[in-house]
């Protein structure tokens, strides 16, 4: 179970052409992470997550109409510990110093 603080992989970098041309800044797949933030979406029943290492341009509209940073779906990501065997420590080291 994926948690605020955690390290977790990117697993899936493929973005739809809207999301890529108003998301300046994406996960890239095999890169590692820290997610920043979790955010609940109700009306899709989906998890998004906000990672330490990329920050967006508020552009989503909540609620009550503020507006706010998107997120990305916890699907695209898997935690660090269930893919170090196919990245080496050292490489890890690097992409969170």
């Amino acid at each position: 179970m994926i948690k605020e603080g955690d390290l977790v992989v990117c697993i899936n970098d493929a973005f739809d052409p809207r999301s890529i041309e108003v998301i300046p800044n994406r996960p890239t797949k095999g890169t590692v992470y820290v997610v920043r933030e979790m955010t609940y979406y109700d009306m899709h029943d989906k998890m998004g997550l906000m990672l330490v290492e990329l920050r967006n341009p508020r552009i989503v509209k909540g609620l009550f109409g503020a507006l706010l940073e998107p997120s990305f779906n916890i699907t695209r990501f898997a935690p660090a510990n269930e893919v170090l065997d196919s990245i080496s420590l050292v490489e890890l080291e690097e992409q969170i110093a």
